[in-house]
């Protein structure tokens, strides 16, 4: 197990001019008692998610959808706005979220 998904707390900043945003095709997860499992098959990383913010926002994005609107949608769930936006950046960062129609060379070569 190489790392453990954490979120730090910067302000999340809503944009309109912003790409969407779908769950990356060469990353799978399972769902566990503890958050999930997620295994990017380009990287061969394995992570765990503990959070159950990041759970909720990598559930959002099994269609793709702006970070806008997904953090619209999760802030109604009384979840912090800057815990959301958190959460997508951390996601990005992992490879677990990509644009919409970009696919990773590494997974589109498969």
């Amino acid at each position: 197990m190489r790392c453990l998904l954490a979120l730090a707390a910067p302000e999340a900043q809503l944009s309109s001019n912003e790409p969407e945003l779908i769950s990356n095709p060469g990353v799978s997860w399972r769902a566990e008692s503890f958050g999930a499992l997620c295994y990017n098959f380009a990287t061969r990383d394995l992570f765990l998610i503990k959070s159950p913010v990041v759970l909720a926002v990598l559930n959002e994005f099994s269609f793709a959808t702006s970070r806008r609107a997904a953090i619209e949608r999760l802030a109604g769930t009384g979840r912090e706005i800057s815990a959301l936006g958190a959460a997508i950046d951390a996601l990005c960062t992992r490879g677990v979220l990509v644009e919409a129609g970009r696919i990773p060379n590494a997974i589109a070569q498969r």
